[in-house]
């Protein structure tokens, strides 16, 4: 298969990749607000972190959510741009919760042993 797409000189990433990183310093505050705005409890936070990587089965069993309020939760942050809709119908995240701060505390804690293993 014969791809027309032209790729990117490695200057053309590197001007973009620096552009990306200003986008993201000059917008942080906002992305921010807006997360807190709309992730406002614990479990959206939680819920949204795993879109994505987890299927809308297992997010309403591990959550205790039916379907038919995940769905318009989905919908809702879609609209916001927060999320984005693949081609089989499931939503994946556009943001990393733990790149603001704001991933809940279940998700990013990591088990530690109480006694060292010897």
């Amino acid at each position: 298969m014969n791809d027309a797409s032209p790729r990117p000189t490695d200057n053309q990433t590197k001007l973009l990749e620096e552009i990306l990183t200003w986008v993201k310093v000059a917008n942080y505050d906002r992305v921010f607000n807006t997360l807190n705005s709309i992730l406002k409890t614990d479990r959206e936070r939680r819920i949204y972190q795993d879109t994505g990587k987890k299927t809308q089965e297992q997010i309403s069993k591990d959550y205790k959510i039916s379907s038919k309020t995940l769905t318009p939760l989905w919908k809702k942050w879609e609209r916001r741009g927060l999320v984005a809709r693949e081609k089989r119908g499931q939503y994946r995240r556009l943001l990393d919760l733990n790149d603001f701060g704001l991933a809940s505390k279940q998700t990013t804690q990591k088990k530690i042993p109480l006694t060292p293993k010897e």
